[in-house]
């Protein structure tokens, strides 16, 4: 739950940054709703290792116990949504 808690609060970070030199522009549309929470779905044990923003797109590096299935892979959230778009396992 702490995982899920820590994602939502760098989400939101990342939601208000400032990447438009200061000027104001105008929320329109789903990608103005916040995202408070999005669940990844990763078993207990597991752990954020790394997350890197590229454009819209947050990729979350998921790491864990070799013999942990659902730890050891990446998950690409769209920022703006909310929501996860795809996941690359080894």
């Amino acid at each position: 739950m702490l995982i899920v808690i820590a994602f939502g609060a760098v989400v939101w970070a990342i939601v208000n940054l400032d990447s438009n030199g200061g000027e104001s522009v105008p929320a329109t549309g789903d990608a103005a709703e916040l995202v408070s929470e999005i669940a990844l779905g990763l078993p207990q044990g597991c752990e954020i290792a790394a997350i890197d923003l590229d454009g819209g797109r947050l990729a979350v590096h998921a790491a864990g116990p070799a013999d942990m299935a659902g730890c050891n892979r990446i998950i690409v959230v769209d920022v703006s949504r909310g929501a996860v778009v795809g996941t690359v396992a080894p």
